[in-house]
């Protein structure tokens, strides 16, 4: 069942560059894969960037495809 409550389209989990010390905009570090919450969900065609999903959406519970 899709979700669009409080849903939002964004960067992936990252560290904002204000807290890398020296860092400035645009600097921001993305968090490895294993470290993303299970209610992240990349977007295959845009790497670095996903939905955000606040609904109890799960990757976790999606369905694997292989091609």
């Amino acid at each position: 069942m899709a979700c669009n409550d409080g849903c939002h389209y964004g960067p992936a989990p990252h560290v904002c560059f204000y807290k890398i010390p020296g860092a400035n905009m645009g600097q921001s570090k993305t968090l490895p894969e294993s470290e993303w919450p299970d209610s992240y969900e990349p977007d295959p065609d845009v790497p670095g960037l996903g939905i955000h999903h606040a609904c109890g959406w799960s990757r976790a519970a999606q369905p694997t495809t292989k091609e």
